[in-house]
């Protein structure tokens, strides 16, 4: 009786997880939907010598009216010109006007919203400045301080680490807008700044959270911002690579992160494509001037090493971060699914990662918890052995047992290595496992209905 449930665990296990593996649940994570577009040539008609410079934002109102934020109409030196220019063309794209013309406001142009009353808001990154226009184009509303001309210290902001303290009601490098239900505004701040602003529909200054740094709540370039019918407002964390989500009182709720790496075929504008190690260098501080050309090279070789490995051990913290937002429950569901480890067939690992999938999590993020979860197991599993090999039973074999644990540890590694890699690629799937367990479950019904 006993011999055939073995049998029968041994044909249906690899049967059991080799669908979950191929199946649609698998790639919840990459089943990214397509947003359908038509391609409409020169949708938007300039006047003769108007010309767009790079567009850094477009909105549309309630008249299908689109609003288009260019660093157009430059002026100014080479370096450090004025570049914001806001215009307005109707819903066949025929130009209307100019909105803002020389505004002294004007400097580089971040983003352009739309509220719900038509007004216009924009964000200017160069002059530290939200505006707000009505609908016929009047300014109304202006928050902010640009720099004044006639100041000793004025020029560039600095970017000194430990960032300077924010200050109420002015910004440093603003980036975006968005609003709530009750008219209340909210103003990711920004590129210097590690916050968000709310003032109220009077732009009365009521609040801000948020400083540097990596933990919820904490944000490196607050690029982006919108809100939701509850009144939560989503941040776009973009140097954390994440979305975080707060109330509308600064109350972190959830966040979801954005490792996704850049596809293989993609084409830069210019130059060739960057590979890891060029865009840590790019983070780093080059060698002085007075050194050699090869003790440069060296030197950023190894920067960009370096920033390298701290821009994984990031990812990894970010990771762990994600794995703790599971709480308990979760975390006790994720290592109850290891039981299933016991029918013949089922690995321990692919069934933790299914599971934890199942519950949502990225196929990287599953795979982590998975390989983390199976240290204190096989460390429980060795401890359980010990009081038999330091009795008569490991006599003449100890040090067989230490060379096997040595080398089963450096092939242990070795496979984790490869499987994080591995499963660290989008385009690379968990098809092949399932297909090996689906062949396996056949192939041991077979053997066992001929023998």
């Amino acid at each position: 009786m006993r011999r055939w449930l073995v049998e029968l665990l041994l044909v249906i296990g690899p049967l059991l997880i080799g669908p979950l593996l191929t199946g649609p649940v698998a790639f919840a994570q990459q089943a990214v939907p397509s947003i359908a577009f038509d391609s409409v040539p020169n949708p938007l008609h300039l006047p003769a010598n108007m010309y767009f410079g790079e567009v850094s934002g477009v909105s549309v109102n309630s008249k299908g009216h689109v609003f288009v934020l260019s660093r157009g109409n430059t002026s100014g030196p080479a370096y450090a010109a004025a570049a914001t220019q806001l215009l307005e063309f109707d819903a066949k794209g025929q130009f209307v006007r100019e909105i803002g013309k020389n505004l002294y406001a004007w400097s580089f142009a971040h983003t352009v919203k739309i509220d719900p009353a038509d007004n216009i808001w924009v964000t200017d990154k160069g002059s530290d400045m939200v505006i707000k226009f009505d609908p016929e184009g009047r300014v109304v509303m202006v928050f902010g301080r640009k720099q004044e001309a006639a100041d000793e210290e004025t020029g560039p902001l600095k970017h000194p680490k430990p960032p300077l303290p924010a200050e109420d009601g002015r910004f440093r490098q603003v980036t975006d807008v968005a609003w709530d239900k009750a008219g209340n505004t909210f103003i990711s701040d920004g590129y210097i700044n590690s916050r968000v602003a709310k003032v109220d529909k009077d732009g009365n200054w009521l609040k801000s959270w948020g400083e540097r740094g990596k933990q919820p709540g904490q944000f490196n370039t607050p690029h982006s911002i919108a809100t939701d019918a509850d009144g939560n407002v989503y941040v776009a964390d973009r140097g954390n690579r994440r979305i975080q989500v707060f109330d509308g009182e600064g109350k972190f709720l959830r966040q979801f992160t954005i490792d996704v790496p850049v596809p293989p075929d993609a084409r830069p504008a210019i130059g060739k494509i960057p590979d890891e190690a060029m865009i840590a260098e790019r983070q780093t501080a080059g060698v002085g001037a007075g050194g050699s050309r090869a003790a440069g090279n060296a030197g950023k070789h190894s920067s960009g090493q370096r920033a390298l490995k701290q821009q994984e051990a990031d990812l990894a913290v970010a990771a762990d971060e994600r794995l703790t937002q599971q709480g308990f429950g979760g975390a006790f569901l994720l290592g109850a699914v290891q039981i299933l480890a016991l029918l013949p067939g089922i690995s321990r690992d692919g069934i933790v990662m299914t599971g934890g999938m199942l519950r949502g999590l990225t196929r990287q993020d599953a795979a982590r918890f998975s390989f983390l979860l199976s240290a204190p197991v096989i460390f429980a599993a060795g401890a359980l052995k010990l009081n038999d090999l330091s009795g008569p039973l490991g006599d003449g074999i100890r040090g067989q047992v230490l060379f096997g644990s040595i080398l089963s540890g450096i092939g242990a590694y070795l496979a984790l290595r490869f499987l994080v890699r591995y499963l660290s690629d989008p385009k690379r799937t968990l098809v092949p496992f399932g297909i090996y367990c689906i062949v396996v479950g056949l192939g041991s019904a077979i053997y066992l209905s001929v023998k």
